[in-house]
C-alpha cells in the first residue's frame, strides 16, 4: 500500500506538468490546421458546430449518454477546422486538450500509438487517467479524421482497432471528454466505425455555410456574386477555399 501510494504521488506531483507539456506538444498537427480561407486570417468563420461542441464539453453528462461526441459530415465540410477552433477555444480557457490527427499517427497497438504521440516515453493513457482522477483535473481528447483509418482508405484494420481500443479505455472516465470526427459515409458503412453511429453518443452533423457567410467571405476578396447556384455551391467550405484561391 505504501509503495503504491508513493508511486501514485510521484506521478502526480513530479510528472503532471511534464504530462501537460507532452499533451500540448502532441497536439501540434491539429493546432496547425488552417482555419481561414486562402491566405487571409480575417476570413475566419465562427462555425455554430464549434459553439455546440464547446458547450457540450462544459455541460454535465446525463445518463445514459457516454462521454463521447461524434462530429460527422461529408468530405470538405470543414470538420478539421471546427475541431481546430474547439482546440483553441478550450485551450484559451485553460482546459487541458489533447488533439490527435488520426491521419498522422498510424499504430498497430495502443502502446505504439502512445510512443508516437508523446515525446516522453513514460507518458501513457493509463498514467494520464490516474493523474486526472487524483488531481481532479479534466482532459478533452480530440481524435480528428478517424475515417482516415477506415476500410475505404486503409487496408490495415489494426490501425482503426488501435483507436477503438483507446476510445474504449476512455469511455465513462468522469474527467475525460472524447470528441471524434468522421465522414458520414464511413460512419454508415465501415463496420469498425459504425459503432459510433449510436444514440449512446452525442452526435453533431456538420452543416453548410450560410449564404451570408459566403457573400461576406467573397467580399473580403473583392468578389461580388449574385448567382444563386454559385453561392449554393460555395456553401461547402472546401469549395469556397478553392474558389478563394482562384
Amino acid at each position: 500500500f505504501c509503495g503504491e501510494e508513493i508511486y501514485n504521488n510521484s506521478i502526480v506531483s513530479i510528472d503532471f506538468n511534464i504530462m501537460e507539456e507532452s499533451i500540448k506538444k502532441a497536439s501540434l498537427f491539429l493546432s496547425q490546421v488552417k482555419n481561414y480561407f486562402e491566405k487571409d486570417p480575417d476570413t475566419h468563420i465562427d462555425r455554430k458546430e464549434t459553439t455546440q461542441i464547446v458547450n457540450w464539453v462544459k455541460s454535465d453528462l446525463t445518463h445514459p449518454k457516454k462521454n463521447i461526441l461524434v462530429l460527422e459530415g461529408e468530405k470538405g465540410m470543414g470538420k478539421s477546422v471546427i475541431l481546430k477552433d474547439v482546440y483553441e477555444k478550450l485551450s484559451n480557457e485553460n482546459y487541458m486538450v489533447l488533439g490527435i490527427k488520426a491521419d498522422k499517427y498510424y499504430a498497430i497497438n495502443p502502446r505504439e500509438l502512445e510512443n508516437k504521440i508523446f515525446i516522453n516515453e513514460d507518458i501513457t493513457f493509463s498514467n494520464i487517467i490516474r493523474a486526472l482522477n487524483t488531481q481532479k483535473k479534466q482532459l478533452v481528447v480530440i481524435i480528428d479524421q478517424i475515417d482516415a483509418l477506415s476500410q475505404t482508405l486503409s487496408s490495415n484494420r489494426e490501425y482503426i482497432q488501435t483507436y477503438n481500443r483507446l476510445i474504449n479505455e476512455l469511455i465513462d472516465e468522469k474527467n475525460i471528454r472524447v470528441i471524434i470526427s468522421s465522414r458520414s459515409y464511413d460512419l454508415n458503412y465501415d463496420a469498425e466505425l459504425s459503432v459510433y453511429k449510436s444514440n449512446k453518443y452525442h452526435n453533431i452533423k456538420t452543416g453548410l455555410l450560410s449564404e451570408n457567410e459566403v457573400i461576406q467571405t467573397l467580399q473580403k476578396f473583392k468578389v461580388t456574386c449574385s448567382q444563386k447556384k454559385v453561392i449554393e455551391l460555395l456553401r461547402t467550405p472546401n469549395h469556397l477555399e478553392i474558389f478563394s484561391k482562384l
